[in-house]
């Protein structure tokens, strides 16, 4: 690597960024897309949504696009929601390989994510025992499911700031 390429990594590396999509693009080249997704959840879900490995929405307020994202990190799926208020940083990361609260079938291509509009009413699914929460979104959420198994929707909840989750499906 020569001194102009350094410099460059270098400035990268400190440049505050704003554009999530910018950021994926530097930060996280292993981000996955419809290709690395099982060929059964391609072909329902191509169409219904622009990816199912990066959702982009309002999760904290309207005045600024987050990001959440599925990748492959040290042959770990991590999900991540990237935070641009304005520049744009990893708020919450969860490495997947185990499991995560609501998902216990995480392999092969099957986890995916979608957007879920602020206003919808998120109910805790009649399977899940333990849990009994309804909650009106009052900013967008992702919702991490794996195809046919199971549904957990990660929303920011403004009172404790911090986030939560609904298990949706079992």
């Amino acid at each position: 690597m020569n001194v102009l390429s350094l410099f460059i990594s270098a400035a990268l590396a400190i440049t505050p960024i704003s554009d999530p999509r910018e950021w994926i693009k530097l930060n996280r080249p292993s981000v996955l897309e419809w290709k690395h997704f099982d060929p059964g959840l391609v072909k329902v879900m191509k169409g219904k949504a622009e990816s199912i490995g990066v959702v982009y929405g309002h999760f904290y307020s309207d005045k600024f696009t987050d990001v959440a994202l599925l990748s492959r990190q040290n042959d770990r799926l991590v999900f991540e929601i990237v935070r641009c208020n304005p520049d744009c940083a990893v708020d919450l990361r969860q490495q997947l390989k185990d499991g995560m609260q609501g998902i216990r079938f995480v392999t092969g291509g099957l986890t995916y994510l979608t957007i879920v509009s602020k206003g919808q009413l998120v109910e805790t699914s009649p399977a899940i025992e333990g849990e009994d929460k309804h909650i009106r979104l009052k900013h967008d959420a992702i919702q991490v499911a794996t195809f046919e198994k199971a549904a957990v929707v990660w929303y920011w909840d403004e009172k404790t700031k911090k986030w939560d989750t609904v298990s949706t499906a079992d």
